[in-house]
């Protein structure tokens, strides 16, 4: 009797320690995940989020690890080869990538890394105490990856969901690894004392510190997390010297983080476009909070079930609908959103009964991680492609007010525009883009270096400068080919396009023989200054004799950069590229580590050999290029 009248009162007890170890990150072990069809078959954010059962990708691609799952090969032996268990963990680990080199056209992210982030169970108070932990593994054998990246593996913590739009590197130094060992899984663990509510977790490699200095030939680092918690602790487990007063952060800017908008969903009766009113009534509310943030754009995506036939214009008939009603009824314009028409596509229940139906049959508008130019620019696309000419130059006309005035130029050399190249009014955009190097000291020759740089680029690059301009999504635009831009051309059309290129250049550069037409244009002779023609303009002059590959000219024109390097108005970087392109092609010793060739037989590439290996570093050190040490 006494034994039974005693165990209410330890329970009681109890109590407060339980809801003390409890766990504030829900599926923080990953074991709670839908069955994995292959590693890399959730790269958008909505289909992992349904995998992992609540995680967000952040607009990176980390991957689910389950050794429960074989059926995947992977033929560049880089997903999911970690075969030891985490300590106290299930199946599931998380493998996630540091990336130095990401598809940054503009260079300005320094580099991306796969992020994991999740909504708290609970915000985190002020006045107590919590400790935050993950378990984590780094694989030994990655001798070509940045060494300093692992110290910049941790979390962070903010008051409210965040996103990544530009998939960059975020900044945080809070909570970073303090310890590096490799080949183990090994816990790491912080104290922190709120000082705001704090809700939503991040996971990943953080920039800070000065690090990472700059893009960089360091290849990809991989590393696991599993177990990820926060707990709030008592005041007998709590370092007051460790524990860290934590708000957000306040040393670096955040790389371009926002606030998480939430969108909206309309649901309509079976074969019909036209809102309810409760989809007028959610419509409402979305557009309080879309006016708030008028350069945030949304996807807005329609979905039919599975009855009947049209689903495609069924889906875009209410995708029309809704935004005609944000339109006339709350003045937000069209050209915020993304129209999709999904059709039968994504499902948001099983179409075998009634209540699934009724859920699949909606519209979704969902907050997307678009610059609202590239969302500009692709209904410009659609337009333009569909033939509809009155709106497509309408469209461009928005969006070259609100385009950087170097994507300006890109949009003359989209081949996707070439049903409405012709005309007075295209006349008139060529006038529009060409005005607005207006704000450089020698416009025209900026502009006419411009379209250079262009040309030289129109079998090289330019196609990637050209899709990024418009929004791309994956999960419905891949494969389509009306979004590919292509400029096929042999071997021979190369060789000829860059000969008649530095033609051209030659005669802008040499004093009194500018082409004709433009000579009362008084362009100075000289190579160009960046600070006269904007840098990629002056680039251009670089690319166009460098891919010229004869020695003389090389070596006229040599000097004359190194001329403008000295006066700050071109990049040491192309002066080294030149020196030892020029070098090679004389069959002698590169200087500065610029030139690489193929490895035979292989895939990787090799530095061609240099002049003196003691040296190179100093040397490029002396025109300020990192150094390439661990290359040799």
């Amino acid at each position: 009797m006494n034994s039974l009248m005693k165990t209410p009162a330890l329970f009681f007890l109890l109590l407060p320690l339980l809801s003390i170890a409890q766990n504030l990150v829900p599926n923080g072990g990953f074991e709670a995940h839908h069955s994995i069809e292959c590693h890399t078959c959730y790269q958008g954010s909505e289909d992992f989020k349904k995998l992992t059962h609540g995680w967000d990708d952040l607009n990176t691609n980390p991957i689910l690890c389950d050794v429960g799952y074989t059926k995947e090969q992977d033929p560049r032996r880089r997903l999911c080869l970690l075969e030891s268990r985490c300590p106290g963990g299930g199946q599931a680990v998380m493998q996630l990538e540091y990336t130095p080199r990401c598809t940054d056209w503009e260079h300005l992210t320094k580099g991306c890394s796969d992020y994991l982030g999740t909504t708290l169970s609970q915000p985190l108070e002020m006045g107590r105490v919590y400790e935050l932990s993950f378990w984590l593994y780094i694989p030994s054998g990655q001798a070509d990856t940045d060494p300093e990246f692992a110290r910049h593996i941790g979390l962070s913590l903010y008051p409210k969901k965040i996103r990544n739009p530009q998939s960059a590197l975020i900044a945080s130094r809070a909570f970073l690894a303090d310890t590096v060992i490799y080949d183990q899984w090994y816990q790491m663990k912080w104290q922190v004392k709120p000082l705001c509510p704090l809700k939503y977790l991040v996971v990943g490699a953080f920039r800070g510190g000065g690090w990472p200095s700059d893009h960089t030939f360091w290849d990809r680092g991989i590393f696991y997390v599993d177990e990820i918690g926060v707990r709030e602790i008592g005041e007998v487990e709590v370092d007051h010297a460790a524990a860290l007063h934590f708000c957000k952060e306040k040393e670096e800017e955040e790389g371009g983080l926002v606030l998480d908008i939430p969108g909206a969903t309309c649901y309509f009766a079976s074969g019909d476009s036209v809102l309810t009113a409760e989809a007028r009534a959610a419509l409402d509310s979305f557009a309080l909070r879309a006016k708030e943030y008028p350069n945030i754009a949304f996807t807005i995506s329609g979905h039919t079930d599975s009855i009947g036939s049209h689903h495609e214009s069924l889906s875009r008939a209410r995708v029309e609908s809704v935004l005609a009603y944000l339109e006339v009824q709350h003045q937000l314009p069209r050209l915020r959103f993304v129209p999709i028409a999904a059709g039968t596509g994504k499902p948001a229940a099983d179409n075998a009964t009634g209540a699934g139906r009724q859920l699949n049959r909606r519209v979704d508008i969902r907050h997307a991680d678009f610059d609202m130019p590239a969302v500009i620019y692709r209904q410009a696309l659609e337009h333009a492609m569909a033939g509809r000419t009155a709106p497509a130059f309408k469209t461009l006309n928005v969006w070259l007010h609100l385009a950087p005035q170097q994507q300006q130029l890109l949009m003359l050399f989209d081949p996707r525009l070439a049903p409405i190249k012709s005309g007075p009014r295209w006349a008139a955009v060529q006038a529009a883009v060409r005005k607005s190097y207006g704000k450089y000291a020698q416009p025209e020759l900026a502009f006419l270096l411009d379209s250079l740089w262009a040309e030289d680029q129109r079998h090289r690059t330019l196609k990637y400068y050209i899709e990024n301009l418009a929004v791309f999504l994956h999960d419905y635009d891949e494969g389509t080919a009306k979004w590919d831009v292509d400029f096929p051309a042999g071997d021979a059309g190369i060789v000829a396009a860059d000969e008649a290129h530095f033609t051209f250049l030659e005669s802008l550069l040499k004093e009194g023989s500018w082409p004709r037409g433009i000579r009362e244009a008084a362009i100075p002779p000289g190579w160009p200054r960046i600070s006269e023609v904007g840098e990629r303009a002056a680039r251009a002059a670089f690319l166009i004799v460098n891919h010229h590959l004869d020695t003389a000219t090389l070596a006229f024109y040599l000097p004359r950069l190194k001329r403008r390097c000295l006066e700050g108005e071109a990049e040491w970087l192309w002066y080294a590229t030149m020196y030892d392109r020029l070098q090679v092609l004389k069959g002698l010793p590169q200087r500065y580590g610029t030139q690489y060739r193929r490895v035979e037989g292989e895939e990787e590439y090799e530095l061609f050999p240099l002049e003196d290996a003691a040296m190179l570093d100093k040397w490029r050190d002396e025109l300020g290029l990192e150094a390439l040490q661990h290359e040799r």
